[in-house]
């Protein structure tokens, strides 16, 4: 190939010209100007021939373009380029004769690559691979310039490069610009799907920001949706490392929004994608998740059960817990060049611990042998003695938001209430009386709009919202007293201040302390009452001694010490309307 000849101007828009061995120069061959290539290389021939890509083609996209034409890459080959290097499968070139400029041309050639992976097994060069450097009419003769390209050396070959172009191209183009109308219309088409992964989400989503915006998104989702539905073996396929698609979306970082990965993770599922599977290092989706830092750790503990959370691997043996702790330890004792990268890494890996411990992992089943066992055990109960802090705030947290409706409404009715007119008198009365305000006690309108208002709270919503589920003993438990504690607030005491205690003014002047509602009894009707703060510092010292834990703070009554928080779960009850005492059942 003659590299000092003068490159021709490239067409509109510009472009880069390359040499079919990667090199940036004009690409031109033939008789005996052919690209020189590797020994274990076909040579390309060109018969005088310049190639230009668009601008700003990657050099993926060339190296996919250049090993096409060169009949050097196979489907494995191309799934790389394609899903690992970003290279674009439905990028198009343009081919000019050498040394003309593209205004001399009489016909530019415009060839999508695959198009150039097309054989032409019988030597009569399709037509769009001629290009004519003179225009009609001159009294030159045409000097049509030809592209003549190895064969694949099989037919089956060249049908596994054309269907991985095609999968990787217009299919996968159709899901990611979330394009419905496309993806529908291929998949009427019979386009082949299988074996290209296409139900698993790119590596990286943060390269643009577009690619994390709600309304992009929800088309995408929409996309999944219909190609599941026509093709739900999709959803378990693996790649080569016995991933799923699960596995691959514990591994991206930034994570959508949660709701699009929520609804995807559900959508995988439901269509038989094995949210516990072991890849071929023995890692399930959630492993993956904690060892990429990824906050999908958040979604995985929401959707598995417990068993699932603290469940060790089949290979390494440890537990989710045990690879946070692992993974914390060596962050933080890496030498990171980005300071700040690293505080975020460390503060994130923290998270994932509490989030785990929350959700039922358990400190007692991580490995204990070794010094660096203890050391990372030390680790998790330090950051489960911040789960434990957190605790009463995210407990009275949820109460309220069970209470809102009832106390919103409350407040409202209580001001209106005094200003509606009533009239007592039968209206068939010759002469009833004219209607008049309804007339109320001292704080009677506030208590008959709080019981009004009692219809509407929500202790449904706690299992909703609450980061404890069911699944485990110390969730069954908090459950349980947080919903019976709101059920009582809202329908067995006269008011706000009942519930949340405070100093209320009597009528000779003394201010007197309400306590927060007590409405659990331990042991019998005639036993010592407690609140809901007592009961939830009773699990929290539970834990304190099962795990030797130090730094969990009572957080009120303090100068009481803990002896009021002390009791057995069997002994917790609550008496009845009909003062029977009703135990909770709690073990």
């Amino acid at each position: 190939m003659d590299s000092d000849a003068a490159s021709p101007q490239p067409p509109q828009g510009g472009g880069d010209v390359v040499m079919t061995d990667g090199s940036s120069a004009p690409a031109a061959g033939g008789g005996g100007g052919g690209a020189a290539a590797a020994s274990s290389e076909r040579q390309v021939q060109l018969d005088g021939i310049d190639i230009w890509f668009p601008p700003n083609t990657t050099e993926a996209s060339k190296q996919l373009t250049i090993r096409l034409m060169r009949r050097t890459i196979g489907r494995k080959g191309i799934r790389r380029l394609i899903r690992k290097e970003g290279a674009d499968p439905n990028l198009v070139i343009r081919i000019l004769p050498k040394g003309v400029a593209a205004s001399e041309v009489a016909r530019i050639s415009v060839v999508s690559i695959l198009a150039l992976a097309i054989d032409d097994p019988h030597g009569a060069v399709p037509f769009m691979w001629v290009v004519d450097p003179k225009p009609d009419g001159q009294e030159h003769p045409r000097e049509e310039r030809l592209m003549m390209l190895p064969t694949w050396p099989t037919r089956q070959i060249q049908m596994d490069v054309l269907e991985a172009l095609i999968a990787g191209g217009p299919i996968g183009v159709g899901m990611w610009s979330a394009n419905l109308e496309a993806v529908i219309e291929l998949l009427r088409s019979d386009v082949a799907v299988d074996g290209d992964w296409l139900a698993f989400m790119p590596r990286r989503t943060g390269v643009l920001e577009k690619r994390l915006d709600h309304d992009y998104l929800v088309h995408v989702l929409a996309v999944h949706q219909e190609l599941l539905e026509a093709h739900p073996e999709l959803a378990t396929e693996v790649d080569q490392e016995q991933c799923n698609p699960a596995h691959r979306l514990s591994m991206i970082n930034p994570l959508p929004l949660d709701g699009f990965t929520h609804a995807l993770l559900d959508l995988l599922s439901s269509c038989g994608t094995d949210l516990t599977a072991a890849n071929a290092e023995g890692k399930s989706p959630l492993d993956v998740a904690v060892s990429a830092a990824s906050l999908m750790v958040f979604v995985l503990c929401e959707t598995l059960a417990v068993a699932e959370v603290d469940r060790p691997s089949p290979v390494t043996n440890f537990t989710p817990l045990s690879l946070a702790a692992l993974y914390l330890a060596g962050d933080s004792e890496h030498d990171y060049d980005n300071i700040v990268f690293k505080k975020v890494l460390i503060h994130r890996r923290k998270n994932i611990i509490r989030r785990l411990l929350i959700r039922g992992a358990s400190i007692a089943n991580m490995p204990n042998a070794t010094q660096e066992d203890r050391e990372r055990r030390a680790l998790a109960k330090k950051e489960y003695v911040v789960v434990l802090n957190e605790l009463p705030f995210v407990v009275m947290d949820r109460v309220n938001k069970a209470l809102a409706p009832q106390r919103d409404a409350a407040i409202l009715m209580a001001r209106i209430l005094p200003l509606v007119e009533h009239n007592d008198e039968a209206p068939s009365l010759p002469h009833p009386p004219s209607p008049s305000p309804l007339s109320f006690g001292p704080q009677e309108s506030a208590a008959i709009a709080w019981h009004i208002g009692a219809f509407l709270h929500e202790p449904e919503t706690i299992n909703a919202v609450f980061v404890m589920k069911d699944d485990t003993p110390k969730g069954r438990r908090l459950l349980g007293v947080m919903r019976h504690f709101v059920t009582s607030a809202a329908t067995r005491t006269s008011g706000n201040r009942e519930v949340c205690g405070g100093v209320i003014e009597r009528e000779d002047g003394r201010q007197v302390r309400i306590p927060q509602l007590q409405c659990f009894v331990l042991g019998g009707v005639d036993g010592r009452r407690v609140g809901l703060r007592e009961v939830v510092h009773k699990l929290r010292l539970d834990e304190v001694r099962r795990f030797g834990l130090s730094g969990v703070v009572k957080g009120f009554n303090n100068e009481a010490g803990d002896e009021g928080c002390v009791f057995d779960w069997g002994q917790l009850g609550f008496v009845d309307k009909e003062g029977r005492f009703q135990s909770l059942g709690i073990q």
